[in-house]
């Protein structure tokens, strides 16, 4: 059995300085012969920064294949898989065992999807095997099915040499980048004090090797185009800009990788007008959902000239739809 101490640091308001350590453990490996089977379950698929390290979003090939390959403990036909811990779009929970094949026309093989309708007890597990998700294309974990703006997971091929298993269109990925099994020894490095600030809660997280984690990528700025796109900003100079049917990633250096996907049309809007309340209700949420627009977008003062460039519609369903799909497309992570 193995332990391991995790330490949180906090800076309040009131500028007191206080840490809060845990001590957690792995599970006797004896009595097991895989791990993805028998450990990564139940609190595991929620949160498995609680027990291991691990990359959230995406994962290159490169450190597939120097830092995750083979490190877990698993049966001999699995021991040299990848593994990722998802979070559907559809607020499903699950784990899936991955590999990369070929070099000159690589395809990323989903050897084994596991998903369950309910976490806590494993209620309704359902398995999937041998997915396979060709360069550059997406795969929605719920149905298994290529495409789609349900889409979980994208194969981002960057240039041939640098590629990606990536998390879209508000799905979750996190990688293990240590066994449940490993033996570890905890060191510590004590934490510099940083300037506190008045308001704000500054966290510190310290890793088994006494590290402070580098901060994730984040959105810094949400926008809308002239021709009515959504257009993401983030921290490390990256753009994402999501449109009807695909969306583009721009990195900092100005290359982009679009991506196109089948969108399958919403069911037939109401053609006859809604009765006088039923239309003053739908007007009141159509002018919310305005609001939460304003909200989101970081310069608030062209929203309501942008609307009009996608918002043409006099069908008050329609415009619903419309401006439901924005916010969607604005909170995408």
């Amino acid at each position: 059995m193995t332990f391991k101490f995790n330490c949180i640091s906090f800076f309040s308001t009131h500028l007191l300085f206080f840490s809060l350590c845990s001590l957690s453990f792995s599970a006797d490996c004896d009595l097991i012969y895989d791990e993805f089977d028998s450990l990564m379950n139940k609190k595991f698929l929620i949160n498995p920064e609680q027990f291991v390290s691990v990359k959230s979003h995406r994962l290159s090939r490169n450190d597939y294949n120097d830092q995750q390959k083979g490190i877990f403990m698993l049966s001999p036909e699995r021991q040299e898989l990848g593994v990722a811990i998802i979070h559907t779009n559809r607020n499903t929970w699950g784990k899936i065992l991955f590999t990369w094949t070929g070099r000159d026309n690589p395809i990323l093989v989903i050897k084994e999807l596991v998903l369950f309708g309910r976490v806590q007890d494993g209620f309704r597990q359902t398995q999937k095997t041998d997915l396979k998700v060709s360069s550059s294309n997406t795969l929605d974990l719920d149905t298994g099915r290529s495409g789609g703006e349900g889409a979980d997971l994208w194969f981002h091929n960057v240039n041939g040499r640098e590629m990606y298993i990536e998390a879209i269109n508000g799905a979750t990925l996190k990688f293990p980048m240590e066994s449940l099994c490993k033996t570890t020894t905890p060191t510590f490095t004590a934490l510099k004090p940083a300037k506190p600030v008045l308001g704000q809660l500054q966290i510190a997280a310290s890793n088994t090797e006494g590290e402070i984690p580098p901060q994730s990528k984040h959105i810094v700025a949400r926008n809308l185009t002239a021709d009515g796109h959504v257009l993401l900003t983030y921290s490390d100079g990256s753009k994402l800009e999501l449109f009807d049917g695909g969306q583009t990633r721009i990195s900092p250096d100005g290359s982009k990788q679009p991506m196109f996907f089948s969108t399958a049309l919403p069911a037939a809007f109401p053609v006859d007008p809604p009765d006088v309340n039923e239309a003053y209700w739908l007007e009141i949420h159509r002018s919310e959902l305005l609001d939460i627009i304003k909200t989101l977008v970081t310069d608030a003062a062209t929203v309501d000239s942008l609307i009009e460039v996608f918002d043409v519609s006099e069908n008050l369903y329609e415009s619903i739809n419309t401006r439901s799909v924005l916010i969607q497309r604005l909170v995408t992570p």
